[in-house]
C-alpha cells in the first residue's frame, strides 16, 4: 500500500498537479489551518496537563486547583519554552520538552508513588522497564507467507 501511496505522490509531483492545488489555497486559508493545529494540540496539553477539565454546561473549564505537582510540571516546562524560545535557543522548544518530561518522571517516581498521571493514560511519567521491547514472538518471514523472503514473495 505504501509502495502506491508514494506512486500517486510522485505521479502528482512530476505533473505539477500538487503544486497547483498548493498555489490555489489562499495564504490566509494555509494560516488559519496551521493555527487550528496548533490550537488542538494547545487544547490537548492543556488537557493533560490538568488545567483543562471537563464542565457540563460549558463542555471545557479551567481547573479550581492549581496546587498539585502536575501544575508545578505544567509551570516549569511552559516557562522553560518560553525563556528558551524567547532567547531563540536553537532547538529549545525540544530541549524544554525534554527536561519537562524528566522532571515530570523525577516527581512521579519520588513524590507520586508512579501514579501521579494515572488518569491521563498508562505508562506517563514512568521510567521505562526496558529501552528496546522485546519483538514479537511468534513471529517470522516465513509465518505470513510460507517463503523465506523478508518481503513474503
Amino acid at each position: 500500500m505504501i509502495l502506491v501511496e508514494g506512486a500517486i505522490i510522485t505521479v502528482l509531483v512530476l505533473t505539477g498537479f500538487r503544486e497547483a492545488v498548493l498555489n490555489a489555497i489562499p495564504k490566509s486559508l494555509k494560516l488559519a489551518i496551521g493555527i487550528g493545529i496548533g490550537l488542538f494540540l494547545m487544547i490537548i496539553g492543556l488537557e493533560n496537563a490538568g488545567v483543562v477539565v471537563n464542565n457540563d454546561v460549558t463542555l471545557v473549564g479551567l481547573t479550581t486547583d492549581f496546587t498539585n505537582l502536575r501544575m508545578i510540571v505544567f509551570a516549569l516546562g511552559l516557562g522553560l519554552s518560553a525563556v528558551l524560545v524567547a532567547r531563540k535557543v536553537r532547538g529549545g522548544l525540544l530541549l524544554s520538552i525534554l527536561l519537562s518530561t524528566l522532571v515530570a518522571i523525577l516527581i512521579n517516581e519520588i513524590w507520586g508513588d508512579g501514579t501521579l498521571w494515572e488518569s491521563v493514560g498508562p505508562g506517563v511519567a514512568q521510567v521505562p522497564s526496558d529501552v528496546f521491547p522485546p519483538p514479537i514472538s511468534g513471529w517470522s518471514a516465513t509465518s505470513r507467507s510460507g517463503s523465506s523472503a523478508p518481503w513474503g514473495s
